[in-house]
This record gives C-alpha cells, structure tokens and sequence, in this order.
C-alpha cells in the first residue's frame, strides 16, 4: 500500500492539466492567415462569420496588366445572412448574393490590376468590421515543379487517376 500513495498523488496533480482550460483560450495557438496569395484563374475561398472575413487580405497574382475574371466560393460560418461583394471608389464590381448560415456561394468580378475593398452588405456589416483588401497584382504565380515528374512509372501513375485508381 506505501506504494500507491505517491502514484495517487502524481495523478492527483497531473489531472488538472487535463482539462480544456475553458473556452476563454480556445482560439489560441491557432495560426488563422491573415493574408492569402493566390494566381490567375484560382478561386479565393473565404470564410464569413459574425463582423468578419477569413481571410482579411488577398492578393490575386494575375500575371497581366489587363482586367481578369477573379472568382471567389464563400462559406457562411456565422449564425447571420452574409454576402461579400467587391467594390472600388464606392462602386460595386460584382459578388455573391446574400444567404444564410451553413451555406456555400459564389461570385466574380473582373478586375484591372490595383487595390480593392470586399465587404459585406448586409446590414450595418461592413461598419462593424465585415470588411478587408483586394490587392491585383501583374504579378505572375508559377506553380511549383512537379517532384514526380520524369521519374519511371510516371505515365503509369497518370494512367491510373485517369482511370479512377
């Protein structure tokens, strides 16, 4: 019995550590990107909750200094009707419509290189901080080098996801 006590007292004191901690740090430690970067003809995809985007700032890299389709899929995560619609000096250039929670919608605008605004309409939305940048670039966005590529059995493997397997 001598032995048991000081394992009881170990457990004891290493529970409390168990526990979730309340919910006051349950975002913590969480890596949200503030900023996303994606090229030409690639869909930006956003989050939309109570007063806010995920992410806050895009950049498009759309690799010509002409205007280009920019499509974009929001998710409506919050507990409101949201939408998100792209506007520059007040005018608006284009967005999703305006739908409930649990939902999935999409939209485009085409856009000329330059900073623009998304936002909200809903409501008093934007004012309450439902809202972030835009920024086209002339950029352009090379994809990165396929690691399989010319290695044998490549055209094997091609085969084989065209097939389904």
């Amino acid at each position: 019995m001598p032995r048991t006590l000081p394992a009881l007292v170990l457990a004891a004191a290493l529970l409390p550590g168990c526990s979730s901690g309340g919910d006051k740090k349950k975002n913590e430690g969480v890596n949200k990107k503030d900023t996303v970067t994606v090229g030409h003809n690639q869909p930006i995809a956003f989050g939309a909750s109570e007063y806010k985007f995920e992410p806050k700032n895009v950049i498009v890299n759309s690799g010509t200094t002409k205007p280009t389709v920019v499509r974009f899929v929001m998710r409506n995560n919050g507990s409101l009707a949201h939408d998100l619609h792209i506007e520059k000096d007040g005018q608006d250039l284009g967005g999703t419509p305006i739908f409930g929670p649990g939902k999935t919608e999409s939209g485009q605008a085409t856009l000329a290189p330059g900073n623009y605004e998304f936002l909200c309409t809903v409501g008093d939305h934007a004012a309450l901080g439902m809202k972030g940048t835009l920024t086209v670039t002339t950029k352009k966005t090379t994809r990165p080098k396929d690691p399989d590529a010319g290695k044998p059995g490549e055209k094997d493997r091609e085969r084989r996801k065209g097939a389904g397997g």
